[in-house]
């Protein structure tokens, strides 16, 4: 996982807990997009199923090798995205403030 870094995520059961020890990213499955570990069930798919409706249980029900962890981890993991996208958004209209001052 060259680029990414373990990060701790909070978790109603055991308080911190690593949700990236269910998500891998590896180049040749499904083309390096983040994955549910020892599947070829994307991040991207479970957002996807979920913003189309589909309940936790109906996923559970279509897709046995997935468990309820694992869909909190792909929602966390997005979560976590979108927050580092802001940062550097911030970041860099910062820059482009001051650098125009």
């Amino acid at each position: 996982m060259t680029g990414y870094c373990a990060v701790v995520g909070e978790d109603a059961d055991n308080g911190k807990k690593d949700y990236l020890e269910h998500i891998s990213i590896d180049p040749n499955i499904r083309f390096g997009k983040p994955c549910i570990r020892n599947t070829r069930i994307s991040i991207g798919d479970i957002l996807g199923w979920l913003a189309a409706g589909m309940s936790i249980p109906e996923m559970l029900e279509d897709f046995p090798e997935l468990n309820e962890s694992h869909i909190r981890a792909a929602l966390a993991f997005a979560a976590n995205r979108e927050e580092s996208i802001r940062m550097v958004t911030q970041r860099l209209l910062q820059r482009s403030v001051c650098s125009s001052c």
